[in-house]
């Protein structure tokens, strides 16, 4: 082919391109314009690998599972191996370890395992891919966390290590199922601030927030409830004269009702081991006391706890 007929089929090359990008342009919109979003990703379970808890643990890896649903709500299979990223906000740091994962072609979900945190605090979790609109998850990391599971029998779960409660980990809990309990469930540790929006300022800034989620009911009343008991080192917990007439030096514990509603603060129970007619939860404070100049808060419960310091 002499150079005059390559350059006259370049020409024709450039004059179709140009024509298809017209064609394009008048069909979809503006040139340029962004695709609209094929389905929306959904993160539907998070889980710390070591625990099987649905919250992670600081510096620890857990796994989270998305899925891709239409507006209808249905499962959307894609038709290319399509990748997921993952990524947080609110926060001072960022995600750690395995942050993408892959849905594979007629699939609509994937599970991303190996992802790192490396503060305590609550930060929101998002996963997004190309033209898929962004899943977002609320993400309360844990200082530490166990797990519960259901049984008839007395057991004790406790986030206290040995010599706990101590200078380098001064608040912990312990709790002992004396009548067991009937569901799974966790015990940890997390962070008190951006924990629930609108809820009561929290005492500290470093304040800690203790979930204990399980279910109690038909296991525990007011007359036989459960004991949680909330154990802070001397070092921040100082004795002093402030307190309630069985002398116990006051520390504001705050509640989560089961209903989910706002932290308020634990009142006094009206006698030992018994929660009063109007309460779901008290402070048990002829029980409380002090150990080796630590002090111990027993809060009894009916209902599933949250509490924080």
């Amino acid at each position: 082919m002499s150079r005059n007929s390559k350059g006259r089929a370049w020409r024709r090359v450039a004059v179709s391109i140009s024509l298809f990008t017209l064609l394009f342009s008048s069909l979809g919109g503006a040139a340029g314009a962004a695709p609209p979003p094929v389905a929306n990703v959904v993160i539907t379970a998070v889980a710390d690998e070591g625990t099987g808890v649905p919250v992670p643990i600081v510096n620890e890896p857990f796994s989270v599972a998305v899925s891709l649903v239409d507006s209808a709500g249905n499962p959307y299979l894609v038709n290319q191996q399509t990748t997921i990223s993952l990524s947080v906000s609110g926060g001072t740091a960022s995600l750690g370890g395995n942050t993408t994962g892959t849905i594979l072609r007629n699939e609509s979900s994937t599970t991303i395992s190996g992802v790192t945190y490396p503060n305590v605090e609550n930060v929101t979790l998002h996963a997004s891919g190309s033209r898929l609109t962004t899943g977002s998850w609320f993400l309360a990391v844990q200082k530490t966390a166990v797990g519960i599971m259901p049984s008839p029998q007395a057991f004790i779960v406790s986030t206290c290590g040995p010599g706990d409660p101590s200078a380098a980990n001064p608040m912990c809990s312990e709790v002992t199922f004396h009548n067991g309990v009937g569901s799974t469930g966790w015990f940890g540790v997390g962070a008190c601030v951006g924990f629930q929006e609108g809820a009561p300022e929290c005492p500290q800034v470093e304040a800690s927030l203790f979930s204990l989620i399980a279910s109690l009911e038909g296991f525990y009343s007011k007359t036989d409830p459960l004991a949680v008991f909330w154990k802070c080192h001397k070092s921040v917990c100082e004795t002093g004269t402030a307190g309630p007439s069985s002398g116990v030096p006051f520390a504001g514990l705050y509640v989560q009702p089961d209903d989910g509603s706002g932290f308020v603060e634990s009142p006094p129970c009206p006698s030992k081991g018994t929660i009063g007619p109007d309460q779901k939860f008290c402070t048990d404070y002829v029980q409380s006391g002090r150990s080796a100049g630590n002090l111990i808060l027993v809060l009894l419960f009916e209902g599933d706890p949250q509490y924080r310091r």
